[in-house]
């Protein structure tokens, strides 16, 4: 991805995660902790997948929730960023769907 790319990405999961997470008050960057967000627990998991896979368009391969996939929003946003029918995991090596 490009730095201007990653950085509309990032962007787009924080916009997500204020939604899902309403009561996330303190500021959120790319490389803010989700753990560190209180309000973050299963079903705010569950309801930030569906909702970011409607804003990308993409449903999020099985293999990648895990928390490490969910660790900051910059994590989050590559692993929805979807190439050629793969996925990049978060070490940036690709996934086979």
């Amino acid at each position: 991805m490009s730095h201007d790319r990653d950085l509309r990405q990032i962007a787009l999961v924080i916009e997500t995660l204020r939604q899902v997470l309403p009561h996330a008050d303190q500021p959120l960057t790319g490389d803010t902790p989700l753990t560190a967000i209180w309000t973050y627990d299963s079903l705010s998991l569950y309801r930030m997948i569906t909702e970011l896979e409607s804003v990308f368009n993409v449903e999020l391969d099985a293999a990648l929730i895990v928390p490490d996939t969910f660790a900051t929003p910059a994590t989050i946003a590559r692993a929805f960023t979807a190439q050629d029918g793969k996925l990049l995991s978060i070490s940036g090596k690709e996934t086979k769907r």
